[in-house]
């Protein structure tokens, strides 16, 4: 061994030697002269002196002998009595002095360590201990007792602790540790069982404390206490200080159990290793005894059996830097419990939830939510809920499923008010959705994906101060966008889908009666919800509807509607080559349809109504826009605002200019203003087919009936293929066409309707329908329509009795027809048999033309037993007061008595035919004006008549032989006429009579 290392070992060892032994001799000095009667006094005055209080011991003695190496302290009776509040003048609780007293205090140390650097306390006792805090004011309290530090620089520590060792720290006989705050009048005691703090064999630390926590606060309304139970085991060492672990932490707060396993690190930057958190259960019972009768805002009225319990799980070690999460698991478990309010009589049967998150800190878009159970049965609601959500802090994308029922009377007797309303019913519903949180919005919703199913039964809706009632039995609300089907280009395509059904249903309210059965309505379309709502894009869509019955009944106007076997079908295309125009398509199917007011009655059966309609180009208003931005250019110093108003009020002022004034005859055939709307901004064409159709009215009082229906329209034509229609006796073939329908029902009254058809009959019964036009026109101006009404009727048999005996009246009065100056007629007409007074026509044909209020009957030709016949007729009406007809009638081989029938007044100018028989030839012509009883004004009329006639008979012989003789026949026994001429003629109201010719 070298010399200079001898020489410094040797060194050291005197030094070390002789510090012990300065040492020893030092506290053999200090015990053996400072006995507990010399060493409390000492110190009593240091603390005196150091405090702002007054401070005083019972007894201070150390110990060192007897328990050597451990030096014993012991205190007893310690009390502090602080002076800080000595000089506030307010008033103060009693006592508020007294900070600090302890019973005995005894401490016990290594004192053979100290020089090492090593501090192994082996126990420290407390025993009766009383704390006592007051707050005076916010800068004044009775913790003020140590005096203000001078403030130094920091520099580097000079004594490096190697070891700090608490072996073992208890509190016993703890007599409160109380908080008076003079501020608000807040009084906080904690009163403790067990405080104890020991020091395992493996460096950990077990701490238990078990105590009440008492809190008074006026201006809060508390005064509560609190049990707090907390018991673990922390490792922590002096070498390492900023390294904590702390394991099976047991914390019971006011019956809220929480444990706790965690490995931390408090430097620059918090560092978890890990983290363990487990909550509950948490009972409802035992919590809320606790909380303050003023906090509990009438839950003290529930009884249930709620309990809850969470769990926290840090998955990766987590650094508190603010650049990533932490990656952890999290749970929460209600189990299924009851709910019951004890006040309302209200329950709920089952509560339960599940549900996980793993959050992924380092891509939080892979975190996933789980709700494996969301479970509510009570207040008529049973509802499950499950689902799973992602990408968390973007936009969470959620799916989720939704089952349950809900009895909706229960629901709303619940409800903190009265509604006007009453409802009830079961609902069932069970729905798959699939969204993102940012699609809960009213412009991005379209982008959700649902799919599920609502049942209802017994839906039962009334609000009796309007006495509204509806009901329906049985319904189904199905939905859903994740429906596929193979199109024809071979592709799979996806299908959003709608449908409703009802089993029955019943609506009554003040002035409407329904009830209908069988109803389904749905509708789909090929895409998303996304493209579907796309403003720049249309989206086809397409809808049916079928209802097995239906009747509705009106009080208002008294009408009846009632639909049998009805499907309709609907669509929306797009339109051309345009992506964003609508071509519209509607079709409707229906066994049986019927209507029924008071003065009409309708019926349809097999009916096959087909619609498309599109929005028309907007070329006029193109056309306006050039001739506006033309005179804009021509005067530039005008506004375009006032260029507009003023060529827009000249061009509406143009049109009405060329309209027919109000004071024409016209039927007025327009519709109302939205209905003008549709027709101006839309084209629309389809077909109408039917296999039977009738109609009633008194106006027309007589069985009409259609068949055979099939018909193609447009807004501005009707093409009719073909149509049996039977009125009385009589019937029709009708083919043809109707156009300017929309310049019609517009109430444009420049363009007449145009009606050309063709007509084949086999019969037709004038008598009948010019009766029947009579009597619908002395009913329209009559007073018995008031008390009219078809709606007492069961069948079409009543309905037609009813319009027969309408008709069946003694008063024969006749009015005048008008006709209307907006409607064209051109109708074509062949027939096999026609009546007419009593006439018997067969091979009838005749062209009837009308326009411009005026009837043409043209060319009506037929042969009869009795003679043929050919009429030619004029019928204008200008207005109810201008009335005239013309006419040429031309009879041939007709008999006498026929003619006589036909014209009985013929006999009273021409008295000499009543005696003659054979066979004439006829010709009339005549015009006249008539009245508005359509009788004829005599003063107004002219007329020719022009009779001849061959082989004529006198049936008189005597009147013959009288005649013979007076003419000077040759032969005067022959009775026979070869050959009879004769003319008349009426103008200004007289009657010439032309002599007769006779051979």
């Amino acid at each position: 061994m070298p010399k200079w290392l001898r020489r410094t070992l040797k060194t050291v060892a005197w030094t070390i030697g002789s510090f012990i032994t300065l040492v020893v001799v030092v506290l053999c000095l200090i015990v053996w002269i400072l006995t507990p009667p010399r060493l409390t006094p000492i110190v009593e005055s240091v603390a005196n002196d150091y405090l702002n209080a007054e401070v005083s011991i019972g007894r201070a003695e150390l110990t060192i002998w007897k328990t050597f190496p451990y030096m014993v302290i012991d205190l007893q009776k310690v009390d502090v009595k602080s002076k800080a509040l000595n000089g506030y003048k307010g008033s103060l609780p009693a006592g508020s002095d007294s900070l600090l007293s302890v019973g005995k205090v005894h401490a016990s140390f290594n004192i053979a360590e100290i020089p090492l650097m090593k501090f192994n306390i082996r126990n420290i006792l407390i025993d009766e201990p009383r704390i006592n805090v007051v707050i005076a004011s916010d800068s004044l309290s009775n913790l003020d007792i140590f005096p203000p530090s001078e403030e130094k620089e920091e520099g580097p520590s000079p004594f490096i602790i190697n070891s700090l060792v608490v072996n073992k720290f208890q509190i016993t006989n703890n007599r409160g540790i109380t908080y008076t705050d003079m501020r608000d009048s807040t009084y906080a005691r904690i009163d403790t069982k067990t405080i104890s703090l020991d020091y395992e064999t493996d460096r950990f630390y077990s701490f238990l404390f078990d105590g009440d926590v008492h809190f008074k606060s006026p201006a809060r309304q508390i005064n509560q206490s609190i049990p707090i139970y907390i018991k673990g085991a922390a490792l922590w060492n002096i070498k390492d200080p900023t390294h904590c672990v702390v394991r099976n932490l047991n914390l019971n707060v006011a019956d809220i159990p929480v444990t706790l396993d965690t490995d931390m690190r408090f430097d620059s930057v918090l560092a978890v290793n890990s983290l363990n958190i487990a909550v509950g259960p948490i009972v409802f019972d035992k919590v809320f005894r606790h909380v303050p009768a003023n906090y509990r805002y009438g839950l003290d009225a529930f009884k249930t059996n709620f309990s809850a319990s969470a769990k926290f799980t840090l998955a990766a070690p987590y650094k508190l830097t603010g650049r990533y999460y932490p990656t952890f698991k999290a749970e929460l478990t209600i189990p299924d419990c009851y709910v019951t309010n004890q006040k309302k009589g209200t329950r709920i049967n089952e509560f339960g939830i599940a549900a996980n998150l793993d959050f992924n800190g380092l891509m939080p878009n892979q975190s996933t939510l789980s709700i494996r159970k969301i479970l509510l049965d009570g207040f008529g609601i049973h509802l499950n809920v499950s689902g799973t959500a992602d990408h968390l802090l973007n936009d969470p994308n959620i799916n989720a499923k939704i089952t349950g029922n809900v009895d909706l009377a229960t629901v709303l007797r619940l409800l903190p008010q009265e509604f006007p309303f009453r409802l009830a019913g079961e609902v069932e519903m069970g729905t798959d959705l699939k969204f993102a949180l940012s699609d809960l919005s009213v412009n991005t919703f379209q982008r959700m994906k649902v799919n599920g199913i609502v049942k209802m039964r017994n839906i039962r809706y009334t609000v009796p101060s309007d006495s509204l009632l509806f009901f329906a039995r049985s319904s189904a609300i199905r939905f859903g966008t994740d429906n596929e089907f193979n199109g024809p280009d071979n592709q799979i395509k996806n299908v959003l889908m709608a449908s409703v059904s009802m089993d029955s249903v019943i609506l009554a309210q003040p002035g409407l009666r329904l009830a209908a059965n069988g109803f389904k309505a749905g509708i789909g379309s090929v895409g998303d919800m996304e493209s579907l709502l796309d403003s720049t894009q249309l989206t086809p869509i397409g809808a049916r509807i079928s209802l097995d019955k239906l009747a509705m009944f009106s009080l208002l106007d008294s009408s009846r509607i009632r639909l049998n076997g009805i499907q309709t079908d609907a669509s929306i295309r797009r339109f051309g080559k345009s992506g964003r125009l609508p071509l519209l398509t509607f079709g409707i199917d229906a066994k049986r349809i019927s209507y029924s007011d008071p003065m009409t009655f309708l019926s349809l059966r097999n009916g096959d109504i087909k619609l498309s309609a599109n929005i028309k180009p907007q070329r006029q208003r193109r056309r306006i826009m050039a001739r506006i931005d033309s005179i804009c250019k021509r005067h530039p110093e005008l506004p375009r605002d006032s260029v507009v108003a003023r060529y827009l009020r000249r061009y509406h002022t143009n049109i009405a200019a060329n309209e027919i004034t109000s004071s024409d005859e016209f039927i007025d055939l327009s519709v109302d203003n939205e209905l003008q709307r549709l027709f101006r901004q839309w084209d629309m064409r389809g077909f109408i087919k039917a296999e039977q159709g009738r109609l009633f009215t008194p106006y027309f009082p007589l069985r009409n009936e259609l068949k055979d229906l099939d018909m193609s329209f447009s807004t501005k034509k009707f093409d009719l293929h073909s149509l049996t229609f039977r009125t009385g006796k009589s019937d029709l073939n009708l083919k043809g066409e109707i156009n300017n329908i929309s310049d019609a029902m517009l109430g444009s009254k420049r363009k007449p309707l145009t009606l050309v058809l063709y007509a084949f009959s086999d019969t037709l019964d004038a008598n009948q329908i010019m009766a029947a036009i009579y009597r619908g026109n002395r009913f329209a101006n009559s007073s018995d329509k008031s008390s009219f009404s078809f709606n007492t009727v069961e069948n079409e048999n009543q309905v037609e009795d009813m319009v027969e005996q309408s008709s069946d009246e003694t008063d024969t009065t006749r009015y005048a027809i008008l006709i209307p100056k907006n409607i064209v007629l051109d109708v074509n007409l062949l027939n096999k048999n026609a009546y007419y007074t009593d006439f018997k026509l067969s091979d009838l044909h005749s062209s009837i033309k009308m326009n411009n209020g005026v009837l043409n009957l043209r060319d009506l030709s037929g042969k009869s037993a009795d003679g043929n016949l050919k009429l030619d007729l004029v019928y204008a009406s200008a207005d109810r007061n201008d009335i005239g007809m013309g006419l040429y009638l031309d009879l041939r081989d007709i008999n006498v008595g026929r003619f006589m029938k036909l014209m009985p007044g013929i006999d009273t100018i021409m008295p000499m035919l009543k005696g003659v028989d054979g066979v004439i030839n006829a010709r009339l012509a005549a015009t006249t004006k008539i009245d508005s009883l359509m009788n004829v004004m005599l003063p107004t009329t002219n007329a020719v008549l022009d009779i001849d006639g061959k082989n004529l008979v006198l049936l008189d012989s005597e009147t013959f032989r009288q005649i013979a003789k007076l003419l000077r026949f040759k032969n005067k026994e022959r009775n026979l006429i070869d050959s009879l001429a004769v003319q008349a003629a009426v103008y200004d109201s007289q009657l010439d009579v032309y002599p007769f010719i006779l051979k």
